[in-house]
């Protein structure tokens, strides 16, 4: 795989935009680093497109609906069979995310953080190497919230896995981030560690901790210049 996905590390992303354009804003942050990853790997870029196809990577978001007619276990049934997933991915999938309650129960019947639990789900049946989520714990209850993102460090940890990540939750940010993007107005405008990012974006070199609220703040009431 190309260099910018090295693993294994973890890059989560966090943008700053109106919500009517997040899916762009996203969309635009993942093209402008993909193109970065092609101009580094040069006359290599096929191989790094290979292996960017097939089930090497997968998506999840709230918006990302199933379908509502079928139980939570059909549709992940259904996704399975055409990821060809292991035997045991689907239990698997649906014990770490807590859904065995809801196995049959309707999609449509769920609340929003169970759909989101269960794209969560979905996007882990197969085995991905780079994992895309967009704002995956903005549904979930505290508690649930905190498993998810728990949860998810470890099978980076235990898979090498790489994430992709766009969240608004700055606290969240600061908990799993190895390395943050901020996106405003189409452009790049900070990129680094957390702390690296807070020291260069709030100007002080003294500060032993990050602080992600400040620079969102900071960056979305136009404090760059």
């Amino acid at each position: 795989m190309g260099t910018i996905f090295e693993r294994p590390q973890i890059n989560f992303q966090t943008r700053n935009g109106s919500e009517g354009n997040h899916q762009f804003h996203f969309t635009l942050l993942f093209l402008l680093i993909l193109r970065q990853a092609l101009e580094r790997v040069g006359r290599k870029a096929h191989l790094f497109i290979h292996n960017f196809s097939g089930n090497h990577v997968a998506f999840a978001s709230p918006e990302a609906l199933m379908d509502w007619r079928l139980t939570v276990e059909e549709n992940l049934r259904v996704y399975a069979a055409l990821y060809g997933a292991s035997r045991g991915a689907l239990p698997r999938a649906m014990d770490a995310l807590e859904l065995r309650a809801e196995a049959r129960t309707p999609y449509g019947h769920l609340s929003l953080g169970q759909q989101t639990r269960a794209g969560l789900a979905r996007a882990l049946l197969s085995d991905p190497e780079l994992l895309i989520l967009d704002e995956p714990t903005a549904s979930l209850d505290p508690d649930i919230a905190d498993k998810t993102r728990r949860f998810l460090l470890d099978v980076r940890r235990e898979r090498g896995l790489s994430i992709l990540y766009t969240s608004h939750n700055m606290a969240e940010i600061e908990e799993v981030c190895d390395r943050v993007l901020f996106l405003h107005r189409g452009r790049i405008v900070a990129d680094g560690t957390p702390l690296e990012v807070s020291r260069r974006v709030l100007g002080s070199e003294s500060l032993d901790s990050a602080a992600m609220e400040e620079v969102f703040l900071k960056i979305s009431r136009g404090g760059l210049a």
